[in-house]
C-alpha cells in the first residue's frame, strides 16, 4: 500500500484500498466517504444504503457537519495557542458570504456562533433573515468589507443595519468612503483596511502591492486621524489581507508582521483600536496532498503579535480571522456519470 495519498489515477488497474484523508477512502474500486458508499448513491451496484435507489447524475452531495467539525477545529486550535501563551486576547473567526451563500451553509457557520463578513447591500439582507431567526445574535459581529461609495445602496444598508445590529463594523477601504458615514452623524464603529496582497518584507513594500482592496499608509494614517476627530465614529479594527490560499506557515508569518507592526503603532494612537484582522488567507485542503499545521501557524501570529505589542508598548488584544473556503471547501462534492469516451490516444479509456 503507498505511503502517500493517491493524486490521480492513470493506471487501467482500479484504485487500490487506501484511505486518503480522515474522511475519504477507496475500497474495492470504490469511492466512500467515511463509510457511505458514494458510488451507490449515483450508479448502484452495491447494497443500498437506505436512499432506495441510485439516484443518478448529475448529482450534488453535501454534508454540513463537515462545516461544524472544521469550525470547531479551528476554535480548539487558536484556544490552545492562546493557553499556550497566556495570549490576553481572545481569537475571533467570521464566515465569508462571498464563499458560498447559499443557506444551508450560511445557517451552519451562523448556528455555530461565527461572526459575518459581508460585501453587499444583498449581504445585508442575508443577515437581517438570519437575525429573525435568531442565527445572529447580538455577540456576533458584522464586518462589512467591499466597495461602499458615496450614494451607493450598500453605505445606506450598512447604516440601517448598525441600527438594527450595534455590533456591526464598517471597514474602510478607501477615504472616500468616509465622507457618507461622517456626515450620516450616526454613532458607528468602524475598521481601517490596508493594502497588503502578497509579499513584503517591511511596511514600506505594503504600498506597492498590486490590489484593489485596502489603503497606502499614508492615506491610512490620514483616515485613522479623520475618525479620531468625527464624534460619532470609533476605530476598532486594523485590517491586513495577504492572500489566499498561502500553503507555507513561516512565509505566513513573515507577510504578517508588517502589518501587526502598524496595528500596534496605531494603537499607541487610538486607544479604541482593539482588533487585529489578519483577513482570510488560511488555506484549505484542496487536493488530497495537501499539508498545513494550524497549530504551529496560530502560535507563530499569537506570539509575533505579542512580542510587537509589549515592543510598543500596548496590550495585545483581540486577533480576528476571515474564512470562507477554510470552512466549505470539503463539505460537498458533484458528481458526474460518464457517458461517453474520446479516443485521445491514451492508454487509460
Amino acid at each position: 500500500m503507498p505511503s502517500r495519498p493517491i493524486i490521480g489515477w492513470e493506471k487501467p488497474a482500479p484504485v487500490p484500498n487506501h484511505r486518503f484523508n480522515e474522511y475519504l477512502s477507496a475500497r474495492r474500486g470504490r469511492l466512500f466517504y467515511e463509510d457511505l458508499d458514494l458510488a451507490q448513491l449515483v450508479m448502484g451496484g452495491s447494497d443500498d444504503q437506505g436512499v432506495g435507489r441510485a439516484l443518478g447524475s448529475p448529482l450534488e452531495f453535501i454534508y454540513l457537519p463537515m462545516i461544524r467539525t472544521k469550525i470547531r477545529r479551528l476554535r480548539a486550535v487558536f484556544a490552545e495557542a492562546i493557553a499556550e501563551l497566556a495570549y490576553p486576547g481572545a481569537f475571533h473567526y467570521a464566515y465569508t458570504s462571498k464563499a458560498n451563500a447559499t443557506e444551508e451553509v450560511v445557517r451552519t457557520a451562523l448556528g455555530e456562533g461565527t461572526h459575518y463578513e459581508i460585501t453587499s447591500w444583498i449581504d445585508v439582507e442575508i443577515v437581517r433573515l438570519m437575525r429573525a431567526r435568531g442565527l445572529v445574535r447580538p455577540e456576533q459581529m458584522i464586518i462589512c468589507n467591499g466597495f461602499k461609495g458615496a450614494g451607493s445602496r450598500y453605505v445606506s444598508e450598512i447604516l440601517k443595519l448598525a441600527v438594527e445590529h450595534a455590533n456591526t463594523i464598517c471597514i474602510v477601504e478607501d477615504l472616500a468612503e468616509l465622507a457618507p458615514l461622517i456626515d450620516s452623524g450616526q454613532a458607528l464603529r468602524v475598521g481601517l483596511r490596508q493594502k497588503s496582497y502578497g509579499k513584503h518584507n517591511d511596511m514600506a513594500e505594503m504600498d506597492h502591492a498590486n490590489s484593489r482592496f485596502g489603503m497606502n499608509l499614508g492615506d491610512l494614517w490620514d483616515a485613522a486621524d479623520r475618525i479620531a476627530a468625527a464624534p460619532k465614529l470609533e476605530l476598532v479594527l486594523y485590517h491586513a489581507m495577504l492572500g489566499s490560499q498561502i500553503v507555507d506557515e513561516d512565509q505566513f508569518g513573515a507577510r504578517l508582521t508588517p502589518p501587526m507592526e502598524i496595528f500596534a503603532h496605531l494603537r499607541r494612537k487610538i486607544p479604541s483600536l482593539h482588533i487585529f484582522d489578519f483577513g482570510g488567507g488560511v488555506p484549505a485542503g484542496l487536493t488530497l496532498d495537501f499539508v498545513f499545521d494550524y497549530r504551529r501557524f496560530a502560535r507563530q501570529l499569537l506570539h509575533t503579535l505579542q512580542d510587537l505589542c509589549i515592543r510598543y508598548e500596548v496590550s495585545p488584544l483581540d486577533v480576528f480571522g476571515e474564512f470562507g473556503w477554510y470552512f466549505v471547501s470539503e463539505y460537498g462534492v458533484h458528481f458526474f456519470k460518464i457517458i461517453t469516451t474520446k479516443n485521445n490516444k491514451s492508454p487509460y479509456p
